[in-house]
């Protein structure tokens, strides 16, 4: 779709911006729990949601919208956006600099485009399909490595904090003494485009949201990343995501069975 890309970036950017300066004055920032005392939501995730929504509207009205904190509103396209207005709110809410503003789109419900901004890094992640995929206008691809041994991968665990009796540890300690190091950012969009970049060879998690990796993942496959679930299909919601270079992802999917 004509200028799509420069929509949803300047969007992400000015929504990022947003975002930074509520933070300014944190003691005015309202923080809530969802299901349970882990999973945080403030009044700016909502804010900026609410920001993100009505300047794609006007833009595009006949889009439908999937947003973490305001739900679906069907579009009449066939075309929708996929919002995460502050993917990391964790990481927002004591002041870790490692939280994104994330805008998917797709196309009958497939992965179209993404843009995924770092605002307190000012890093913008952008992709179209077909079209390659890029870091502040510079392309990038996925690693070369081969082996987990050579790997620097990450993880999550979403599944903790929702309660899951079946979570992550158990592959965690499986995978991790066979990796050269794991990391740990609290963003799934940010992982991805990690590995979008080549600065993490794999990326592994269960139990995520649409509107958490609709913008990474057209990110990740236009940089050469594989995207699948453990099983290698497209059940990511159900199955748990892997995002990796093609050299580690049958790797990482060979351990998380």
């Amino acid at each position: 779709m004509e200028n799509i890309i420069p929509l949803i970036c300047e969007t992400a950017k000015a929504a990022g911006k947003l975002a930074l300066e509520r933070r300014k004055n944190f003691e005015d920032v309202r923080v809530f729990s969802k299901e349970t005392p882990a999973d945080l939501v403030t009044d700016v995730d909502r804010e900026v949601e609410r920001f993100i929504v009505e300047r794609l509207k006007k833009a595009t009205p006949e889009f439908g919208f999937i947003g973490e904190e305001y739900g679906v509103t069907e579009g009449s396209s066939g075309w929708a956006y996929c919002i995460d207005p502050i993917d990391g709110t964790t990481s927002y809410v004591h002041g870790s600099p490692v939280f994104c503003v994330s805008i998917g789109v797709l196309k009958e419900d497939e992965f179209y485009a993404g843009a995924v901004y770092a605002p307190q890094l000012d890093e913008l992640y952008y992709a179209e399909k077909g079209k390659g995929a890029f870091l502040n206008g510079t392309p990038i691809h996925a690693s070369k490595c081969r082996s987990l041994g050579e790997a620097l991968c990450a993880t999550g665990f979403g599944c903790i904090r929702a309660g899951k009796e079946k979570n992550n540890l158990e592959y965690f300690v499986k995978i991790v003494p066979q990796l050269q190091e794991i990391r740990r950012t609290g963003s799934a969009a940010f992982d991805i485009c990690q590995v979008a970049a080549g600065r993490f060879d794999g990326y592994w998690e269960f139990y995520l949201h649409q509107y958490d990796i609709a913008a990474g993942a057209i990110i990740a496959m236009e940089a050469g990343a594989l995207f699948t679930d453990v099983n290698g299909e497209k059940e990511y919601l159900e199955k748990g995501l892997v995002c990796a270079a093609p050299g580690v992802h049958p790797l990482l999917c060979r351990e998380l069975h």
